[in-house]
C-alpha cells in the first residue's frame, strides 16, 4: 500500500513552518522568553500572517496551509520542549 504524499505546496508550508519556529526559538533565547512559546508564536504568526496576505493579494486563505506550517512549528518546538 502506498500513502499519498502531501502537495509539494503543503511540503513548502511544513518546511516554513520549521523555519519560523527555529527564528522563534532563536529570538526568545536572546532576549530571554521561554523559548517554547517563542518558537510557536513565530509559527504561528507566520502561518496566519501568510494567508492574510495571499487574502489581500487575490489569493484565498487556506486553513490546510496554515495546519501545514503549524505542523511544521510544532515539530521544532516539540524537539525543544523534550530538549533535543
Amino acid at each position: 500500500m502506498q500513502l499519498p504524499l502531501p502537495a509539494p505546496d503543503k511540503a513548502l508550508h511544513l518546511i516554513a513552518g520549521a523555519l519560523a519556529a527555529l527564528a522563534g526559538l532563536a529570538a526568545a533565547h536572546l532576549i530571554e522568553l521561554d523559548a517554547l512559546w517563542g518558537a510557536v508564536g513565530a509559527c504561528a504568526a507566520a502561518a496566519v500572517g501568510r494567508e492574510i496576505y495571499n487574502r489581500l493579494s487575490g489569493g484565498r486563505f487556506d486553513l490546510a496551509d496554515i495546519a501545514w506550517t503549524l505542523l511544521g512549528g510544532l515539530g521544532i518546538a516539540g524537539a525543544a520542549w523534550i530538549g533535543l
